[in-house]
């Protein structure tokens, strides 16, 4: 059975993980960040440190996604 696509006005759906790669992107950023300083994190601690920063950043007043993500570096930092 066809799906019927002029039923519908917009098609959603969730790009990060599915679309893009979004745990291998931090990764190569973070890289490229660190390793001029001979520093190397471990890939999974690393994206644990991550998550918990932007969660923690997320969970507070609305502020743009660039700003949660400066600081979420810096805290790793």
């Amino acid at each position: 059975m066809a799906i019927a696509f002029d039923r519908f006005e917009a098609l959603t759906f969730d790009c990060y993980g599915t679309l893009i790669d979004w745990e291998r992107g931090i990764l190569a950023a973070a890289r490229q960040l660190l390793r001029p300083h001979g520093s190397e994190a471990d890939d999974d601690a690393f994206l644990e440190s991550f998550a918990r920063h932007e969660h923690a950043l997320e969970a507070g007043p609305f502020r743009e996604y660039r700003a949660i993500l400066t600081d979420v570096a810096q805290a790793i930092g």
